[in-house]
């Protein structure tokens, strides 16, 4: 497994700030959203989200991090994969499908020498 190469899927409210956090602790970051638009703004260090922190932090990482609408460009090295994707409610349960599409381009991308590391609610 390739240390220090980190993929997070999904660049909203969640997973930009983590993608963030991992590059300023010295990570290599990927990014993947299927959002051309908020990707071609990332690119430009140009945060979808408006929030003054996280806007600074962009600015200071630009080109320490990947962003790609393509999901084998940000997945396929990864030793780190974290899908941050929303789950909607719908009469009170949960959309999953956003996640299982993400789920899906993982899989697709993912080297298949490499194992899953932990799913979520396992200790």
């Amino acid at each position: 497994m390739q240390k220090g190469n980190v993929c997070i899927v999904g660049l909203g409210y969640v997973g930009l700030p983590l993608a963030c956090r991992c590059a300023e602790k010295g990570y290599r970051v990927a990014g993947f959203d299927s959002d051309r638009h908020k990707v071609e703004l990332l690119k430009k260090g140009i945060s979808p989200i408006k929030d003054r922190v996280l806007e600074s932090k962009l600015r200071k990482l630009r080109g320490k991090m990947l962003f790609s609408a393509i999901p084998k460009e940000a997945i396929w090295g990864a030793g780190i994969i974290v899908v941050c994707v929303p789950t909607p409610t719908i009469r009170n349960k949960p959309d999953l499908k956003p996640l299982k599409l993400a789920c899906g381009s993982v899989r697709k991308n993912f080297s298949p020498k490499r194992k899953p590391l932990v799913l979520p609610g396992a200790h």
